[in-house]
C-alpha cells in the first residue's frame, strides 16, 4: 500500500474570498528617443533601417536602450517586448502593434 504525502503548505496555500491582492504603485517613466545614423553606428554594410538610442528615466534610475529595426523587425537590446521598442516606433510615426 502506498502512502500518498500531504501538500505542503505552499501548496494548499489559497486566498479566502474576502482577500484583495496588493498592487505595486504603478510609477511612471519618462521616455526621451534620439534617432541614430545606423550605417555611422553600425557599419556601412549594415542591415538595420532604424536605429533610436532611448533614455528611460524612472524615480532615482536611468536605463539605456538601443532599439534596431532590421530584417529582424523592431528590437531592443532587452528584447523585443521593451517599452522601449513601442516609443522608438512612435518617435518616427510607425503604427505601432
Amino acid at each position: 500500500m502506498r502512502k500518498v504525502k500531504k501538500p505542503s503548505a505552499l501548496t494548499r496555500k489559497r486566498r479566502s474570498a474576502g482577500t484583495s491582492v496588493r498592487k505595486s504603485p504603478t510609477v511612471a517613466s519618462n521616455f526621451r528617443v534620439t534617432e541614430l545614423d545606423p550605417q555611422e553606428k553600425c557599419g556601412p554594410d549594415t542591415s538595420v533601417q532604424f536605429l533610436h538610442r532611448v533614455v528611460e528615466r524612472t524615480e532615482g534610475s536611468t536605463i539605456r536602450h538601443l532599439v534596431f529595426f532590421d530584417q529582424h523587425g523592431w528590437y531592443c537590446l532587452h528584447g523585443p517586448g521593451c517599452a522601449a521598442v513601442k516609443h522608438a516606433k512612435n518617435y518616427i510615426g510607425w503604427n505601432a502593434d
